[in-house]
């Protein structure tokens, strides 16, 4: 939401709008950030119907020393 507003003379509040619309990816409540120079920065999310994976690997460090043995 966005709101214009004045303060001179006295504080006065416009209608609120809605500014973004869309669907945007986010995690741990964040769906946006603010760059330095003011612009806002989301990732649209893609087909909400389709759940987003993560793999997670383990054990992947062993795994790269059995395969590529490094010599002493």
């Amino acid at each position: 939401m966005v709101v214009e507003y004045s303060t001179d003379p006295e504080l006065t509040v416009g209608t609120p709008r809605t500014m973004i619309e869309g669907s945007f990816a986010g995690g741990n409540g964040w769906d946006f950030d603010v760059a330095p120079d003011g612009r806002f920065l989301m990732l649209r999310s893609r087909d909400q119907t389709v759940p987003r994976r993560i793999e997670l690997v383990t054990g992947w460090f062993a795994e790269l020393e059995r395969l590529v043995p490094t010599s002493e």
